[in-house]
């Protein structure tokens, strides 16, 4: 657990070829997926790795869908390269589609 930081899980996705998704996308996946969904993923959150937004303070964050007791909720969480995540959580990022003319 020590190595799922967030520095490693972007350069893992970024290995995958996967993409930042869109911010909007944190909020997507709070309208979609209801919290008994998510906890049948086994999971408590989804963090979208999205391109960093900033708060009125200028800290740098990530958006996160997340089940706390009933309803959806979205929270931030502050993008710490150095940040450690837990098991009981999910990341977000956007797959590129090669459509063939």
């Amino acid at each position: 657990d020590s190595g799922r930081t967030t520095k490693n899980i972007r350069a893992k996705a970024y290995k995958r070829k996967l993409k930042k998704p869109n911010v909007e996308v944190a909020c997507l996946i709070s309208e979609k997926f209801a919290d008994e969904e998510i906890k049948t993923m086994g999971l408590l959150w989804i963090v979208t790795i999205h391109k960093l937004i900033k708060n009125s303070d200028g800290v740098p964050g990530l958006l996160c869908a997340r089940r706390i007791g009933a309803g959806r909720w979205l929270k931030t969480f502050l993008d710490d390269p150095d940040g450690r995540w837990g098991r009981d959580g999910g990341f977000a990022f956007a797959v590129s589609h090669n459509i063939a003319a």
